[in-house]
C-alpha cells in the first residue's frame, strides 16, 4: 500500500509534534517517532490496522499512536 500524507494533516502532525515538545523537550521528537513507525507499520501490512472510511476506490487506515 502506498501511504499519502494529505498537506494539512502533514501541518497538524508537525504542530502536535510542537505542542508536545513545548511540554517535554524531546517529547516532540519521540512523538514523531511514533508517528512515522505507525504510518511505516500502515504502509507494510495495511490489513492489520481498521479501515477509518472509504472514500471511491481509496482506503484510510486507523493506528492509534501510543
Amino acid at each position: 500500500m502506498i501511504v499519502r500524507i494529505l498537506a494539512e494533516a502533514e501541518v497538524e502532525g508537525q504542530a502536535a509534534g510542537q505542542w508536545y515538545e513545548y511540554r517535554r523537550p524531546g517529547l516532540g521528537g519521540e512523538f514523531l517517532a511514533e508517528l512515522i513507525d505507525g504510518l511505516t507499520a500502515i504502509e507494510r501490512t495495511p490489513h492489520r490496522f481498521p479501515r477509518v472510511n472509504a472514500r471511491g476506490k481509496r482506503e484510510f487506515r486507523r493506528k492509534p499512536i501510543p
